[in-house]
């Protein structure tokens, strides 16, 4: 595009920056719910002409299903433990 005389204009996303767990983990969490929910499974079956990129796709839909199942663990054991005892229990699974 350069030699087509282009001149590319790069442009970053102001990303959030979390001071509290918290609010982060529960501001990620939200990606997976709502109207975002099976949006992946949605992008997969666009591919399915095309094995090798759904495959790969289907395989992130996986890693993301974990995800998404961690950030639920947490959140709720910060909600059945409250914020200072998950704290010290995330310090005491590093010292581990």
């Amino acid at each position: 595009m350069v030699e087509l005389g282009y001149t590319p204009q790069p442009a970053a996303d102001a990303l959030p920056i979390y001071t509290d767990i918290k609010e982060q983990l529960e501001s990620t969490y939200q990606g997976f719910i709502g109207e975002n929910e099976g949006a992946l499974d949605r992008l997969a079956a666009l591919f399915d002409d095309d094995y090798t990129t759904r495959k790969m796709i289907q395989t992130f839909i996986v890693e993301e299903a974990g995800h998404k199942l961690w950030l639920e663990k947490h959140l709720g054991l910060i909600k059945d433990i409250g914020m200072e005892n998950y704290l010290i229990e995330q310090i005491g699974q590093v010292n581990d």
